[in-house]
């Protein structure tokens, strides 16, 4: 296959010993490359090593995501497993809880699966690819931002929920087994 050489630049960096980066001829117009730039082979290995680091947190993110999910509604919808993925991520995004997924999930008091074993039984599930895909599907529904889950032919926002549970009294909605409020 024919290759495109691209010179990346970053003006605003001292530039030394720039390096080169080549890409599919036909993948420059797909990926919005209109103009070359150069930068060093250092600043190439630390914005690799960063987007790494990111992508490292991502895929834990998602493992201890799909996880929770199983443990807490592996028997349920799909919208039931959404819903608790999207209260997983309203905690994080909400000042009272943790800010990231494995805080608000390691939090003392919530999340029983982490007490009594299911949880850690659950990541090496899906360390094995055993942990259902419509669980991971979930998580990465959760993990994406989005807050509207379909039950039963109704779209409902969950963007308010910050806990459920079976069974709850005083709930404000109920998707399958679950409870939400």
């Amino acid at each position: 296959m024919k290759r495109k050489l691209i010179t990346i630049m970053f003006s605003l960096l001292l530039l030394t010993k720039p390096i080169t980066v080549y890409a599919a001829e036909d993948v420059l117009p797909k990926i919005g490359v209109y103009e070359t730039l150069e930068i060093t082979e250092d600043q190439a290995k630390w914005a690799y090593s960063k987007e790494l680091g990111k992508q490292q947190l991502e895929s834990e993110e998602l493992r201890l995501m799909s996880a929770i999910i199983w443990c807490e509604a592996g028997n349920q919808c799909d919208a039931g497993k959404q819903a608790v993925g999207i209260v997983v991520m309203n905690r994080v995004d909400n000042e009272s809880f943790e800010n990231t997924v494995e805080d608000v999930i390691y939090e003392p008091g919530q999340f029983r699966p982490k007490t009594d074993g299911r949880l850690s039984k659950a990541l090496i599930m899906y360390d094995n690819n055993e942990i259902p895909q419509e669980c991971i599907d979930a998580a990465k529904y959760a993990l994406s931002g989005n807050t509207i889950v379909n039950y039963n032919g109704q779209d409902i926002d969950m963007s308010e929920y910050l806990y459920f549970a079976t069974n709850w009294a005083n709930e404000k909605i109920r998707i399958q087994d679950h409870d939400f409020k």
